[in-house]
């Protein structure tokens, strides 16, 4: 609202507006001009110099991501590895590239498991909950692997709707809004569905490890604490 120069509720209604007419349109490439206009700020004011200190403030609150849905998220990539794949459905604008703000603040082209899988609305002209999106995406999935069933995909979203969409195209899909719900309900969420197993606590060092672990390290010696630890890194190894 501050970049824009109007009030909070102005600005809201020019992205609102600007949003639902780009959202699922390639061709529109007015985002900005038209987000001015309809906040009531006169053409000859919108500037490109406002423009983009507009879009630079925008981006900074669209790189904030939720760190434990993420940390989640590369547990389950490292723990399955390929036995999972990671892809995304987001209803989001490529012109100007807001969803890029999104992608880099959260890691998301590296937690995908494929770029193709990677999936924004405005770019495929389509959006949740459209059936055609979740068809598209599927459609992606199959060229990596065209065994896998609707039935075998599990969609979460923090829209009800578009889980309802998702469902009736025969995929798993639950409720999850990582800006509501408190930290840990996704890895449970997970757990449920076997997808999520927590690793095993490390076992306790007896007091003799700890004391020659203390000592190495008093000694700084790179080649005595590697001999002094085996005998701990042995013992965590048997107990595991």
């Amino acid at each position: 609202a501050a970049a824009m120069g109007v009030a909070p509720e102005a600005a809201r209604r020019g992205h609102k507006e600007a949003w639902k007419l780009a959202r699922s349109n390639p061709a529109f490439g007015n985002y900005w001009r038209h987000a001015f206009q309809v906040a009531g700020v006169p053409e000859a004011d919108v500037t490109n110099e406002r423009i983009a200190a507009c879009q630079e403030a925008l981006g900074a609150a669209l790189s904030q991501s939720y760190p434990d849905t993420l940390e989640t998220m590369r547990a389950v990539a490292e723990q399955h590895g390929s036995m999972v794949i990671i892809g995304m459905i987001s209803n989001h604008i490529t012109e100007p590239p807001l969803f890029e703000y999104c992608a880099q603040g959260a890691g998301l082209h590296q937690l995908v498991s494929h770029p193709s899988l990677l999936v924004v609305s405005q770019s495929v002209g389509c959006a949740k909950p459209d059936a055609k999106i979740f068809r598209l995406w599927l459609d992606r999935l199959h060229e990596l692997d065209p065994s896998i069933l609707p039935s075998e995909c599990l969609f979460l979203d923090d829209k009800q709707a578009n889980v309802a969409a998702a469902i009736a195209e025969g995929w798993q899909s639950e409720v999850y809004n990582a800006g509501t719900m408190p930290a840990g309900t996704l890895r449970e969420l997970l757990r449920r569905r076997g997808l999520f197993m927590p690793l095993p606590p490390a076992p306790p060092l007896s007091a003799e490890i700890q004391a020659a672990c203390v000592e190495a390290k008093e000694r700084g010696s790179v080649a005595f604490r590697a001999a002094d630890y085996a005998g701990a890194l042995e013992a965590y190894s048997l107990a595991m």
